[in-house]
């Protein structure tokens, strides 16, 4: 049985719903697992002794990762290069299956270059953003962006 960490960074809770789902779905498979916001993280500290893996998440507002999440992951990097570990990505761009790969996501491969955490596993989530879906930093508009996921690999 591995023990799963799976941090995110979500401003709109697109990105919070998607590392719900993995974090359900990490637990229904017999794995223990926790879930946690990187400022969440940050702020209280997290256990590292306790997890085997680390699942990082982050949407791409305005064709870039806030710097909460490059922060916490940067802060990280030994601890994050010294376990198993994946990467998501959460863009609007990725909704297409020619983008949705790390090849074809111009924010994934930047990423990928620039940031000296290597993150060898990546997951790619399209999600298509409507007007209605900004009512508040939670996004809580009655939908489940798990209905509206089109690849996570």
């Amino acid at each position: 049985m591995k023990t799963v960490l799976v941090v995110y960074d979500s401003r709109y809770g697109h990105t919070a719903r998607i590392a719900r789902c993995i974090w359900e779905t990490i637990i229904n498979e017999g794995h223990q697992a926790d879930m946690m916001n990187v400022l969440e993280a940050d702020r209280e500290g997290v256990d590292w002794n306790k997890y085997d893996t680390v699942i990082a998440g982050a949407p791409v507002l305005y064709g870039k990762f806030r710097r909460d999440f490059l922060g916490f992951v940067n802060k990280w990097k030994s601890v994050l290069d010294a376990k198993a570990n994946s990467f998501f990505c959460v863009s609007v761009v990725a909704r297409t299956p020619a983008k949705a790969t790390p090849e074809g996501n111009v924010y994934c491969r930047k990423f990928l270059e620039n940031n000296p955490c290597r993150l060898p596993e990546l997951g790619l989530a399209g999600y298509q953003a409507h007007s209605d879906d900004h009512e508040d930093d939670e996004g809580t508009n009655g939908t489940d962006s798990c209905d509206r996921l089109y690849q996570l690999g």
